[in-house]
């Protein structure tokens, strides 16, 4: 039989079996680098070990902060920031705002992934400077619940000083000559430091950036929902005059408390509202609906009136960070819309255009598309 020679405008189909298409998969991610047939976190550590035959620099230099999980109480930790990132943090995030919220179900593996993200002055679009991914505590069913403070201020701690350190390098490039005298540089470098920094209502995250950096900001979305959930909680729908009434007032209560730039002007607030309150529970008519707000009061000066906690929420903290930072109030982030998109972006455009079968990822496999 004569050999059948392929052209340009040969007419030939293919038959793929479905051990083919494991095949292309398999070989394809090894061109990348990545071995598929081992665990995922054995190529992070061959990428990451000079002495590893499959050592990749470029990953190696755009990642700050690697911890492996070698024991079932460690926590796997991966800080990346490229150069860019770091360019972008020192242009547009130092003495200017920081935005800074977490997901979740990006990959196979319980890990979380946060994400700090500035914003261009010039075309208000969002610009991510860092992101951070960690593994959930051994054990832990609910991902986005698997980390506690200490974690998530190890991870910014050590971003805010590699920034301070890159700085350094560019300004005094005789510490990489002389190594000795980088403790001493460092001592009085110009450290990295946002002047306003917002977020959500988790305490988490509060409690974290807070021992970073002094100001931060409650995105007055979060705020909003928080305050909403409790009435609805306490006081139930609309379904008579008295609830509707209510209801309005602890509203109207919530738009004043946000617009206050004085503590004082809120203790007020909450005592008037409180007042009136006490007042409907003589009447048999409104005293349901007086008992749900007062409860709902009582959350909101338990919870949120606290003078370091108002500092968090109120127009008080964006006319300091305006003033810090040098712009009009009306530029100061209001709530974290631009990090929102950005994860809604990342999950449901970029990384949906990697899954096979709309299985999620494998980190290792995440790591790589997120650097290169």
């Amino acid at each position: 039989m004569d050999k059948y020679y392929l052209t340009p405008d040969s007419n030939v189909r293919y038959n793929m079996l479905t051990s083919d298409h494991a095949t292309l998969y398999c070989k394809y991610s090894r061109m990348l680098g990545l071995d598929v047939t081992i665990p995922p976190k054995y190529n992070i550590d061959n990428w990451l070990d000079p002495d590893s035959p499959d050592f990749n620099p470029f990953i190696r230099e755009n990642i700050s902060h690697y911890t492996a999980r070698t024991e079932a109480g460690e926590q796997f930790e991966v800080c990346i920031n490229t150069l860019d990132m770091d360019n972008m943090a020192w242009k547009h995030c130092h003495h200017a705002q920081l935005i800074l919220d977490g997901t979740f179900g990006v990959c196979t593996e319980h890990l979380l992934l946060f994400i700090a993200l500035t914003v261009n002055p010039q075309t208000k679009k969002g610009l991510p400077i860092v992101l951070f991914m960690f593994s959930a505590p051994t054990g832990n069913q609910a991902t986005h619940a698997g980390y506690n403070i200490e974690i998530l201020w190890k991870l910014l701690q050590g971003w805010k000083d590699h920034l301070t350190w890159y700085r350094l390098q560019l300004t005094h490039p005789i510490i990489t000559v002389h190594p000795y005298l980088a403790e001493t540089f460092f001592i009085t470098a110009e450290k990295f430091k946002p002047y306003s920094v917002i977020t959500d209502t988790d305490y988490k995250e509060q409690g974290a950036l807070l021992q970073v950096w002094p100001l931060i900001i409650l995105c007055l979305f979060h705020l909003k929902q928080c305050w909403k959930n409790s009435r609805k909680r306490h006081l139930g729908s609309c379904q008579d005059f008295w609830k509707c009434h209510v209801w309005d007032r602890l509203y109207s209560l919530e738009c004043q408390l946000i617009s206050t730039t004085n503590h004082s002007v809120v203790t007020i607030l909450v005592y008037q509202e409180h007042t009136y309150l006490t007042t409907l529970l003589n009447e048999a008519s409104s005293k349901a609906a007086a008992q749900g707000g007062l409860t709902h009061v009582a959350y909101l000066n338990k919870n949120w009136m606290s003078e370091n906690m108002w500092h968090r929420w109120s127009d008080w903290s964006r006319i300091a960070a305006s003033a810090q930072i040098g712009i009009p109030v009306e530029s100061i982030l209001p709530t974290t819309n631009h990090l929102e998109s950005f994860n809604a972006i990342l999950k449901w455009k970029h990384l949906a255009s990697w899954l096979h079968l709309g299985h999620r990822l494998h980190f290792d496999f995440l790591i790589f598309i997120l650097i290169t």
